[in-house]
């Protein structure tokens, strides 16, 4: 389905309240591979640490980043509530041999290359603009280790933030979309019931399958030539030798 199958679902249903993912959604990635996002952001963090005085070896803020992401995500399988980049950012720091005060300016860095990296998807943008000149709230969600104040800075370089009213972040509730459960916590915050609610994203489980099994509507916005890009390239990885996640 696509912007324009949303717009109908919008028209046939009148929703009192629309969701929207961020993150390949309302958000555009390119198809690199999460390792190279990585690369160009450890160059950039290293080169704000060296203008500080702080000299770390080429390539180990993508090593150290990589495993403080991975310790984060085992610890939130485990014990159920979503990881958070502050944590990811002060292992990093004690990998590195550095003070975790560093966190900071590495979120810093890392926001302006995200925001170097995402572009809007316009025609969606202008599709929520409307909801909510007619009156209809719109909220983003996402399943992300950013805050919702990151994101919402995100969304400000992009040029979109008038197109939600409030951000929903699972880092910053310590449940998902996956989950289920973060639904529950916006249509409660938002007091609209799941039936009245649409919500739209690219993921197949955490936007499509899960908000239909919690009685929330939902259209499916897949990034198909992005994807089967992704997919080849993660698939040449594993060939070569490289971890195909990072």
């Amino acid at each position: 389905m696509s912007v324009p199958a949303l717009r109908r679902a919008i028209r046939r249903r009148r929703p009192r309240l629309v969701c929207i993912d961020c993150f390949d959604t309302l958000l555009l990635r390119g198809a690199d591979h999460e390792e190279d996002r990585i690369r160009r952001l450890g160059a950039a963090a290293e080169t704000a640490l060296a203008a500080k005085g702080l000299e770390i070896p080429r390539g180990a803020f993508a090593a150290t980043r990589i495993a403080a992401s991975h310790a984060v995500y085992r610890s939130a399988a485990r014990t159920g509530i979503e990881g958070r980049h502050a944590q990811m950012l002060t292992l990093q720091c004690l990998a590195l041999g550095i003070d975790p005060v560093w966190a900071t300016l590495l979120e810093k860095v890392e926001i302006e290359q995200e925001s170097r990296d995402l572009r809007p998807n316009r025609p969606l943008a202008d599709l929520l603009r409307e909801c909510r000149r007619q009156g209809v709230p719109v909220v983003a969600v996402s399943d992300m280790y950013l805050s919702g104040d990151a994101i919402g800075r995100l969304l400000e370089a992009a040029g979109v933030a008038d197109c939600v009213d409030r951000v929903y972040a699972s880092s910053d509730h310590g449940t998902s979309k996956r989950q289920g459960d973060l639904f529950r916590l916006v249509l409660a915050a938002e007091g609209v019931p799941a039936g009245e609610c649409l919500h739209a994203g690219d993921c197949r489980v955490a936007d499509f399958e899960i908000p239909r099994s919690r009685g929330v509507a939902a259209v499916r916005i897949p990034r198909r030539l992005v994807g089967a890009i992704r997919a080849l390239r993660r698939l040449s990885r594993r060939f070569q030798g490289v971890p195909a996640h990072a």
